[in-house]
């Protein structure tokens, strides 16, 4: 796995995203357990590892992956809530950061798609059980953020939410 350095300026970058081009990249590098314990340089192919792809790596690439998406769909940072779409620029801060959109941004998103807001929440809980992956793929890591999702679809589905907005959010 290799660092991103997209200017000699700049420290580094998880990822970076085209807001104009509609096209990303991200490095899983500093997502690994072992990246901070090795000296590293800026030559592209000093200290290259490839890592063994544990949950947590898999959960942190998850979550970089999704923000740089939201930019190739046009979405700037969030600075309303706790959001998939916030920068960062540590890992701590990239720990931090919730999977999940904002009620703004998810909005946005749900727009440019036109996506039925229950089916997806279905199927990223499926992603989240191991149905849509190998039996070997690591999803410890997803538990918190697979409840969160069962919290919104029980909500969503629900009498009470249904006879206040009368229809399913699409």
């Amino acid at each position: 796995m290799v660092d991103l350095y997209p200017k000699e300026s700049w420290n580094f970058v998880f990822g970076l995203a085209s807001l104009t081009y509609g096209v990303g990249v991200f490095s899983f590098a500093r997502y690994t357990d072992t990246f901070y314990l090795t000296p590293r340089s800026r030559d592209v192919l000093d200290n290259y590892t490839c890592s063994d792809v544990t949950d947590k790596l898999l959960y942190r690439a998850s979550k970089v992956m999704t923000h740089e998406i939201g930019h190739m769909f046009g979405m700037k940072h969030c600075v309303y809530y706790n959001c998939a779409m916030n920068g960062s620029n540590h890992l701590t801060e990239s720990d931090r950061r919730v999977a999940s959109l904002c009620p703004i941004c998810l909005r946005k998103l749900q727009e440019a798609l036109k996506f039925d807001l229950v089916d997806r929440y279905k199927m990223l809980t499926k992603f989240c059980d191991g149905q849509l992956t190998d039996k070997q793929t690591p999803l410890g890591a997803f538990v918190e953020y697979k409840n969160w999702l069962q919290k919104a679809l029980n909500f969503l589905e629900s009498k009470q939410y249904k006879a206040q907005v009368g229809r399913r959010p699409r």
